[in-house]
C-alpha cells in the first residue's frame, strides 16, 4: 500500500526541470527522480532512498547556488490547485 505521494518541482534559469516524487511503501522507501534538460528530453530515475534525504540534497543545491552571469540557479515551483477540471 502506498502512502500519499510528496512531489516536489524544481526549474533552472537554464530551462531545466527536476521532479521528486515519493514513492515509498510503509516498509519500503522510494524516490522516483524525473529530470529535463532543455532539448535533451526526459530522463526518470528511482532510488530506494527516502524521499526526504533526496530533497535534502536538492535543496542543499539549491541553497548553495551562487549568481554569476553565466551560473545555473534553481528554484522551487508550487503545484498546481488541481480541481474535478483538471
Amino acid at each position: 500500500m502506498f502512502k500519499q505521494e510528496k512531489t516536489k518541482i524544481f526549474t533552472s534559469n537554464h530551462g531545466s526541470t527536476i521532479i521528486l516524487i515519493d514513492k515509498s511503501t510503509e516498509s519500503n522507501p522510494k524516490t522516483e527522480v524525473l529530470s529535463l534538460a532543455k532539448g535533451k528530453g526526459w530522463v526518470i530515475h528511482s532510488e530506494d532512498v527516502s524521499f526526504n534525504i533526496v530533497l535534502k540534497s536538492i535543496e542543499k543545491i539549491v541553497d548553495d547556488s551562487t549568481w554569476s552571469e553565466d551560473s545555473i540557479w534553481w528554484e522551487e515551483n508550487s503545484l498546481p490547485e488541481f480541481n474535478r477540471e483538471n
